[in-house]
């Protein structure tokens, strides 16, 4: 089983963006694609229906080996073709993430 971690700027993004961790596991576990970055993370890229829209939502992910083999830290977070909410509603957001 998958195990996966979040680093808070993932947990932000995730709360202002509307991605759940089930669409994250989802995007990891079943990905319709992933490539492996200079850096040496994963993209993985899963299409997911938004907005009444297929669209694809991209996780930012580096393994984590001595966690586990299946560990992954998740970095960050976007749907393709998505902007991010407006900045007085994305202080909000994180008022009310930090407050919870």
């Amino acid at each position: 089983m998958t195990r996966i971690i979040y680093t808070d700027h993932a947990r932000e993004r995730m709360f202002e963006r509307d991605v759940t961790e089930s669409l994250v596991r989802t995007a990891i576990e079943q990905s319709d694609k992933h490539k492996l970055e200079s850096d040496g993370d994963t993209q993985f890229i899963k299409k997911v229906k938004r907005q009444n829209r297929n669209r694809d939502l991209h996780v930012i992910a580096k393994p984590v080996p001595e966690q586990g083999k299946h560990t992954w830290l998740i970095k960050t977070v976007w749907v393709r073709g998505e902007d991010d909410p407006n900045p007085i509603l994305k202080i909000l957001r994180m008022l009310m993430m930090r407050l919870f």
